[in-house]
């Protein structure tokens, strides 16, 4: 793991500075995934008041294995929260360094962590989000952004989280895995077409690069 130091600042109006990863790969170094996964990755402890605090810094995040599509890479580009205007509109640079993924704040990176580690496809769990936010069976619009990420499985159906439906409360969505299977059959010919391309293009592999109602 390589580390820099950064200067955080505190709601208590208070700065100091901590060493904050900035490329750490996840098959040598033990315990960063569980952290990741756990929501402690970078998380540090304010020295004057004690506030732990979980900033977000820029991170390249090698996964323990390669990523579907991107030729046996396995890096991830971690982006603050406060980037993801410029991703989505694809103005960001980092989207043009040659990374094979890049996630935008903490739940994308550990939400695409564990994709991968159940040797799931992203851009087939993206695409089945999709269908999810614009199936007449799928999930209620609300006034807001629903967000929509895979927490797992159950048998033989894969379980979503969704936010934004009511303020404080998480939703549930479940899709057979034959769903998925079905688009993996024909992955290639999706990938060809809108809005597929749109959101499934690297290195921002996610659904919330297009609008459900486009």
């Amino acid at each position: 793991m390589h580390t820099v130091t950064r200067k955080v600042a505190c709601f208590c109006e208070k700065s100091f500075e901590a060493a904050i990863p900035a490329d750490v790969d996840l098959a040598v170094d033990e315990g960063v995934q569980a952290a990741i996964l756990a929501g402690d990755f970078m998380a540090v402890t304010c020295p004057a008041c004690g506030k732990r605090l979980t900033p977000e810094f820029p991170c390249i995040v090698r996964a323990p294995s390669p990523i579907p599509g991107a030729g046996g890479a396995r890096d991830i580009l971690l982006l603050p929260e406060a980037d993801r205007v410029a991703c989505v509109s694809g103005r960001h640079p980092g989207l043009a360094a040659g990374h094979a993924r890049v996630v935008v704040g903490m739940p994308e990176l550990a939400e695409k962590l564990l994709v991968l580690g159940r040797s799931l496809d992203d851009r087939i769990v993206e695409i089945m989000k999709y269908y999810l936010l614009t199936g007449s069976a799928g999930v209620p619009a609300a006034d807001g952004e629903v967000v929509l990420s895979y927490a797992g499985d159950e048998g033989d159906r894969m379980v979503f989280h969704i936010t934004g439906l009511a303020e404080g409360r998480i939703g549930v969505a479940r899709l057979g895995k034959d769903i998925y299977r079905k688009i993996e059959a024909d992955l290639d010919t999706r990938l060809a077409e809108e809005p597929f391309a749109v959101f499934c293009g690297a290195p921002y592999v996610s659904v919330r690069r297009t609008e459900p109602s486009e």
